[in-house]
C-alpha cells in the first residue's frame, strides 16, 4: 500500500512523503507541426470507430453538424455531454452536442476531457503525459502545464499512459472538437477515471475547478448511457440518468443509478458507462458555477440498426452557468458521514488492533463488507491513557479501504511511534486507552489562507523547502489560537520554516477536513 504516514505530537503532524505515477508514451510523430522528441499519443480507433481517411472523416463530421439542430443559451456554455460509440450509430449525437459550440460560439482556449476507462483501472484519475494527440485530421496540443497541476493535487490523479492508449472515449471527441472550433486554437487535457469512491469523485472534481479558467475553459464529459437492454427498456432507463446528471447532484445521479441497477432490467450491464466521470462533474459544477443542464438530443443504436433487442443510449448536454466560483466562497469542503454502526465498527476494528499489537501478536483480519468503510480515505489513530498521549500515527493519502488503513493505523499507533519507543505502550494500560480516529478527507489547496481557512473545521499543511508540517482541526479549538497563530505555529514548529514561512511566494498550503470517530461517543463500550 502506498501512504504517506505521520507521527502526531499532541495532535500535530510531522511530515509527509508525496508521490506521483508517470506513465510513458510514443514520442513518434505523423504531422509536419509536432518535433520528433515530442510525446504524441496516437490514434487508437481510427477506422474502427471513425474513418480514418482525412477527407471522408471531415465530411462526415461537417454532414452531421450541418444536420443538428441549435439551441439558444442565455448562458456561457460551460461543459458539455457527449457520447464515445462508433460514428456510425451515434454521430448525430455527438453533433448535436458540438452544434452548441461550433463556430463563433467557440471561446475556449482550454477544453478537458474526462470519461470512463474503460480497459484499465485508475485511481482517481489518469492523466495522459502526451504533448499531443494525432487525429486524421491533424494534431492537438495538450496543455501540459495544466496537465501537471492535475496531479500535484493530491497522489490519486498521476500521469499514467496505460489507460489511454488504447482508450476511445477521449479519442472520438477530436474530430469534432478541431472542426466545431474551426481553426481557432485550443490545447486538451485529457484524463480518464473508473473509481467509485466519492473521496476520488470530490479530488477530481475540485482539482478540475481549480484548473479551470472562469470563460475559456470548457469541458467535456464522454459517456454513453444504458448498455444491451431492449430499446424500451433503455430509454425509460436513460430518462432516469439524464434526470439525475441535470440535477447537478452527485447523490441524486448516483442515487438512480443504484436504484436502476437493484431492480435488474433485463439484459443491462451498466446504466452509465461514465458515470464515476459524471460524478466527478456534478463534484465540479458548483465550483465552477454550473447551475443549469438541459438535453439537447437522445438517441440509441437500436435508431440506426434497426435492431431494438439489445442497444446502447446516448444523449448530447449543454451545462450552463454565469461565472466560476471564488474559492473563498466555494461550496464548503467535503466531510465525511458515517453512521452509528459505521463509527462502533471503526472503534472495535483499531481496538482489537491495538490489543494484538500490544501483546506482541498478529490478527489476520477478515475484510469488512461495510460499503461506508470501502472509502480510501487516509486517517489518524490517536490513543491516550486518562488524557495523557500514548501514539498516534496516521497517513493522508492511500490506496487501501478505510477498515484496512484503521487497522494499519492502529497497530503503528502503538507500536511505532518513535516518541515512545522506551516507553510503550503495556497490556495493562488497554483497559484505560482511549481511542479517537480522525478520518481526513482529500488535501484541498489554498491560496488565500485567511479568507479560505476557518478554524475548527480546517486542518492544514504547510510545506516548503523541502519540508513539511500539518495541524489537525482540533488544535485550532484544543489551543484557542486565532488563524494567525495556528498557521504561524504550523509553519514555525511543524514545517520549521519559521513564523511567517506560511506567506513565502514557494510556500503551498493544504487544508482538509476531518470526521472525527471517538470511544467517548459510545460509553460503556467492552474495553475487555
Amino acid at each position: 500500500m502506498k501512504r504517506a504516514i505521520l507521527l502526531m505530537g499532541g495532535v500535530a503532524l510531522v511530515a509527509t512523503v508525496a508521490f506521483v505515477g508517470r506513465g510513458l508514451v510514443s514520442s513518434a510523430a505523423s504531422s509536419e507541426t509536432v518535433t520528433s522528441s515530442e510525446k504524441v499519443r496516437q490514434p487508437a480507433v481510427a477506422d474502427t470507430f471513425y474513418p480514418a481517411d482525412r477527407e471522408k472523416l471531415r465530411a462526415m463530421v461537417v454532414d452531421s453538424l450541418k444536420a443538428a439542430t441549435k439551441v439558444d443559451f442565455q448562458k456561457p456554455i460551460k461543459a458539455i455531454l457527449a457520447p464515445h460509440a462508433g460514428y456510425v450509430y451515434c454521430s448525430g449525437t455527438l453533433a448535436a452536442a458540438y452544434k452548441q459550440i461550433e463556430g463563433p460560439a467557440f471561446r475556449y482556449h482550454t477544453v478537458i476531457l474526462i470519461g470512463p476507462s474503460h480497459r484499465f483501472p485508475t485511481k482517481a484519475a489518469a492523466v495522459s503525459s502526451a504533448e499531443r494527440w494525432e487525429t486524421p485530421l491533424g494534431s492537438v496540443p495538450v496543455d501540459t502545464g495544466l496537465a501537471r497541476k492535475l496531479t500535484e493535487t493530491g497522489g490519486r490523479i498521476q500521469f499514467d499512459d496505460r489507460a489511454h492508449v488504447a482508450e476511445h472515449c477521449l479519442e472520438v471527441q477530436l474530430p469534432y472538437l478541431i472542426v466545431a472550433a474551426g481553426g481557432k486554437p485550443f490545447k486538451i487535457v485529457p484524463l480518464l477515471t473508473n473509481s467509485s469512491d466519492p473521496l476520488d469523485h470530490e479530488t477530481v472534481g475540485r482539482a478540475v475547478a481549480e484548473i479551470a479558467d472562469d470563460t475559456g475553459t470548457l469541458i467535456v464529459l464522454s459517456s454513453d448511457l444504458s448498455h444491451y437492454p431492449q430499446a424500451s427498456v433503455a430509454e425509460e432507463v436513460d430518462r432516469q440518468i439524464l434526470s439525475g446528471l441535470t440535477s447537478l447532484d452527485a447523490n441524486t445521479l448516483r442515487e438512480a443509478s443504484e436504484k436502476i441497477l437493484a431492480s435488474r432490467p433485463a439484459g443491462l450491464s451498466t446504466a452509465m458507462c461514465g458515470l464515476d466521470a459524471a460524478l466527478c462533474l456534478t463534484r465540479a459544477a458548483p465550483l465552477l458555477g454550473i447551475t443549469e443542464g438541459k438535453i439537447v438530443n437522445y438517441s440509441h443504436s437500436g435508431m440506426t440498426s434497426g435492431d431494438p433487442q439489445r442497444v446502447v443510449g446516448y444523449a448530447a448536454a449543454v451545462f450552463t452557468g454565469e461565472g466560476k466560483i471564488s474559492r473563498a466562497a466555494a461550496i464548503p469542503p467535503l466531510t465525511l458521514a458515517f453512521s452509528s454502526q459505521s463509527r462502533k465498527e471503526l472503534i472495535s476494528m483499531a481496538r482489537e488492533a491495538v490489543q494484538a499489537a500490544t501483546a506482541g501478536n498478529w490478527v489476520s483480519h477478515d475484510p469488512s463488507r461495510n460499503p461506508e468503510l470501502q472509502v480510501k480515505a487516509g486517517c489518524f489513530v490517536t490513543l491516550k491513557n486518562q488524557g495523557r498521549l500514548r501514539g498516534c500515527i496516521g497517513c493522508f493519502q492511500t490506496d487501501e479501504p478505510l477498515w484496512k488503513t484503521v487497522r494499519e493505523m492502529a497497530v503503528s499507533s502503538a507500536t511505532m511511534d518513535a516518541r515512545f519507543r522506551h516507553d510503550p505502550i503495556t497490556t495493562g494500560e488497554l483497559p484505560h486507552l482511549d481511542v479517537e480516529i480522525s478520518v481526513l478527507s482529500p488535501l484541498r489547496p489554498i491560496a488565500r489562507p485567511l479568507e479560505e481557512l476557518k478554524l475548527g473545521r480546517d486542518g492544514i499543511v504547510i510545506q516548503d523547502k523541502g519540508r513539511k508540517g500539518t495541524f489537525l482541526p482540533q488544535v485550532a479549538q484544543q489551543t484557542g489560537w486565532s488563524l494567525e497563530e495556528f498557521l504561524g505555529h504550523c509553519s514555525h514548529d511543524k514545517a520549521g520554516i519559521g513564523w511567517d514561512g506560511w506567506k513565502s511566494p514557494t510556500a503551498r498550503i493544504f487544508a482538509y477536513t476531518a470526521t472525527i470517530v471517538s470511544e467517548k461517543d459510545f460509553p460503556g463500550s467492552d474495553r475487555e
